[in-house]
């Protein structure tokens, strides 16, 4: 796991009323019933009733994606520029690290004075995944870092459990850099659907734009196809501090 760091504090906690709930009335189903409709529409069969259905997602895996900013934007090329010389001035070639293959990282990346405005960017769109979850924000273990990709850099597959949330946000994806490619947490999937492709979605993000995902959601990321890597502020927001 990585290190981690209490971030902020909130003094607004998230609401209870707003956990992910199933109403048990959503599961009834009652046959046979006299005089009424099926959900796609009436209909008896064989002199039967018509029966009452309706369809319930009971295990969706839900992802956040944010659009980018216009004002932080602006900001983007200079943190690009500013990253690349802390590079040079390491004077470190490309290595593997965890799940990466050759890439240049930064660990601790929000302590960074000159990075505030990703930070801050950050913190409001944690607030609100948190929110949407139903779990409180406030005093959470985190732990974030830049990776600066090779051309031919990539990540294999690998998922960033124990913590709550994971997240990536684009300093800088050119054009052929590799995608971020979530796969499909169902493994019974597999046994219907044998083509690897129908169990990974790629993420085509832009510069400046922020995805979050549950942290147990495997994912990787491809090998760029052009002449540059793909810079990203990765994040695990993780368990609340005692």
């Amino acid at each position: 796991m990585r290190s981690t760091n209490c971030w902020w504090s909130s003094s607004t906690p998230a609401r209870s009323d707003q956990t992910t709930q199933i109403a048990t009335s959503e599961l009834r189903v009652i046959m046979p019933l006299e005089n009424q409709g099926l959900f796609c529409g009436r209909s008896e069969v064989m002199g039967m009733a018509a029966i009452e259905g309706k369809e319930v997602a009971l295990f969706p895996t839900r992802v956040w994606l944010f659009q980018p900013d216009e004002k932080l934007n602006t900001s983007l090329d200079r943190i690009q520029d500013l990253l690349l010389i802390w590079l040079a001035e390491e004077k470190l070639d490309p290595q593997s690290w965890r799940s990466a293959r050759g890439c240049w990282r930064l660990e601790n990346a929000h302590l960074k004075p000159e990075l505030k405005e990703i930070t801050e960017h950050l913190k409001i769109i944690i607030k609100k995944v948190c929110q949407a979850c139903g779990i409180s924000s406030d005093r959470r273990e985190f732990g974030s870092w830049i990776d600066v990709m090779d051309t031919w850099g990539s990540h294999v597959c690998h998922h960033h459990a124990p913590n709550v949330l994971s997240g990536v946000f684009y300093i800088a994806k050119p054009e052929g850099a590799g995608n971020l490619i979530l796969r499909d947490p169902r493994p019974a999937r597999s046994w219907h659907e044998p083509s690897a492709q129908a169990l990974e979605i790629p993420v085509e993000a832009a510069p400046g734009s922020t995805i979050i995902f549950p942290a147990w959601l495997e994912h990787y990321v491809e090998a760029s196809a052009g002449n540059e890597g793909r810079i990203a502020l990765s994040f695990n927001v993780g368990a609340e501090l005692k």
